[in-house]
């Protein structure tokens, strides 16, 4: 039996990659592209889903978890991202535009993300 414990999507892309992936070569921003999944995983803790849907764009879902929950933990994803890496030789920064979504949950689930 399934039953609604409610849930988090977050989705993030990151900002102008195609900028990066012409100016540094397809090389540099695969690099970009695993330190940024490195820092996702990081930030969001083992148990949690966390995939690649294409190009720049990642996504986690968050099991068990709230809005406000939510948006603390795609705070500290934006915080995570924005410090500098260090790829092809350069220091660069990233930004990442970031979307929620959340699924209901009854009241007497717990939030945990």
């Amino acid at each position: 039996m399934r039953t609604n414990t409610g849930g988090a999507l977050v989705l993030l892309d990151i900002d102008r990659f195609k900028t990066t992936n012409d100016s540094l070569g397809h090389s540099a921003g695969d690099d970009v592209l695993r330190e940024v999944a490195r820092r996702i995983q990081g930030e969001i803790g083992e148990g949690t889903t966390v995939a690649r849907l294409g190009g720049d764009e990642f996504v986690a879902l968050l099991a068990r978890c709230g809005p406000m929950e939510a948006m603390h933990s795609a705070e500290r994803l934006r915080r995570a991202l924005a410090e500098p890496m260090r790829v092809a030789g350069l220091q660069l920064q990233v930004s990442t535009s970031i979307g929620i979504s959340c699924s209901r949950r009854t009241p007497s689930s717990s939030s945990r993300c």
